[in-house]
């Protein structure tokens, strides 16, 4: 009898804890399923977890392809032998770490890149 009596608590006990742990499976769904657009949440606290739905973008499709159009010029500023101004950088220090430059000048080449001179 002594055991039938324990078992019966035991099975009391567990009723009880499997209403309680429903109860907050339920709470924690529901906390779930919130987000910014059902809730006062912040977007920011969406969970990626969830699917969000799929921003649509408002653009038509076109048959062209993406870039440039064949046929299409395009424009290329060119090179000159007599440019209107040449400029000459002096460089005392590193603008990193303000260090001493052990390259002091720099010289714009006909090609725009830069030459560094002592």
């Amino acid at each position: 009898m002594e055991l039938v009596t324990r078992l019966l608590e035991i099975i009391e006990k567990q009723a009880l804890q499997i209403a309680q742990l429903e109860e907050r499976v339920k709470h924690l769904e529901e906390m779930l399923e919130q987000n910014s657009r059902n809730s006062s949440k912040p977007p920011s606290t969406d969970s990626y977890a969830r699917n969000k739905p799929k921003v649509k973008s408002q653009r038509k499709k076109s048959d062209r392809s993406a870039g440039g159009q064949s046929g299409h010029p395009g424009t290329t500023l060119r090179m000159t032998d007599e440019p209107d101004e040449v400029l000459v950088h002096h460089v005392d220090k590193c603008t990193n770490c303000g260090g001493p430059w052990i390259l002091s000048l720099m010289i714009m080449n006909e090609d725009r890149s830069l030459t560094f001179h002592k």
